[in-house]
C-alpha cells in the first residue's frame, strides 16, 4: 500500500496474531515529513466494543509508543478535554488546520487559510473551548508551547472580532 519510499503520504499496517481474540490491523500513515497519523481497523465480526478498546490500548502501550520512544519520538493524543464543547464541522476544521500546519509558525499563506475556516466555523457552531484545553490541543498537535499558546491568543481574539462585527451589523443604521 503507497510503498514508495517518495511518496510522502503512504501507509504501513500490522495485524496483531490471528490466535489474539479480537484481531486489529495498526495502520500508519506518514502524513508529512515530520507526523504520522494512525487508526486501528476491527478485521473481526463478533468483537464487543470493549474487547476491541482492550486490544488498541494494548497496541498503543505495548508496540506503538515503545517504538517511537526507541527512535526519539513521543506519540502525541490531540484531543480536546472534558470541559470543551465542540461540533463535527469545527473538528474537521481542526483536522484540516493541523495536517496543513504541521506545527508551522507562523503559519503559511495555506494554513492562513485554514486557520480562517476554523475559526469561522467555530463561531458560527458556537463552540465551547477551555482555553487551556485548547493550548494542550494545539501543543499536542505539533506546536511548541509558546506557539500553542499565542494561537489559543489568537482564536479568542479572532472570535471575539467576529462577534464585534456580528454585533455591528445587527444594530439599525
Amino acid at each position: 500500500m503507497n510503498r514508495d519510499e517518495h511518496q510522502i503520504n503512504r501507509f504501513h499496517c500490522w495485524s496483531t496474531n490471528p490466535d489474539n481474540m479480537p484481531r486489529v490491523m495498526l495502520c500508519l500513515n506518514r502524513a508529512t515529513e515530520r507526523r504520522v497519523r494512525g487508526g486501528t481497523y476491527n478485521i473481526e465480526e463478533g468483537a464487543t466494543l470493549a474487547d476491541l478498546a482492550s486490544v488498541i490500548q494494548h497496541i498503543l502501550r505495548e508496540v506503538l509508543e515503545p517504538g517511537a520512544t526507541a527512535v526519539g519520538l513521543k506519540v502525541a493524543y490531540p484531543r480536546l478535554g472534558p470541559i470543551s464543547r465542540v461540533g463535527p464541522k469545527t473538528q474537521a476544521a481542526m483536522t484540516a488546520l493541523v495536517e496543513t500546519g504541521d506545527g508551522q509558525w507562523p503559519l503559511p499563506q495555506q494554513v492562513e487559510q485554514r486557520w480562517r475556516v476554523f475559526v469561522l466555523t467555530a463561531f458560527r457552531e458556537d463552540v465551547a473551548l477551555k482555553p487551556e484545553e485548547l493550548t494542550a490541543w494545539f501543543a499536542a498537535s505539533g506546536w511548541d508551547e509558546q506557539t500553542a499558546t499565542e494561537l489559543t491568543n489568537r482564536f479568542y481574539a479572532d472570535v471575539a472580532l467576529i462577534s464585534e462585527y456580528e454585533e455591528v451589523a445587527r444594530q439599525p443604521a
